[in-house]
């Protein structure tokens, strides 16, 4: 299955407190489904992607998301109902 665009994207913290945007899910990508941009204040904006727990790849663990926050758990939920078609 393609990946699905977030419209409108989601704004988001992550636990570090960095402001990160969620604009699309795959569900295709069981590890890392959900997929968006944080923004640092060494590197700028960059590309990132977490799974369903909130867990960044290949990143620091400030730059994990909430998985409870309401606005995530709902993204979570797209991401699971588009695993299931």
């Amino acid at each position: 299955m393609p990946p699905k665009a977030i419209t409108p994207p989601v704004k988001v913290k992550t636990r570090g407190g960095l402001d990160a945007t969620i604009f699309e899910i795959d569900p295709g990508d069981l590890q890392d489904g959900i997929s968006g941009t944080v923004y640092t204040p060494a590197m700028g904006e960059i590309t990132k992607s977490w799974s369903e727990a909130g867990i960044c790849s290949n990143a620091s663990h400030d730059l994990n998301i909430d998985p409870h926050d309401p606005v995530v758990a709902a993204v979570i939920g797209q991401l699971r109902a588009a695993r299931l078609q």
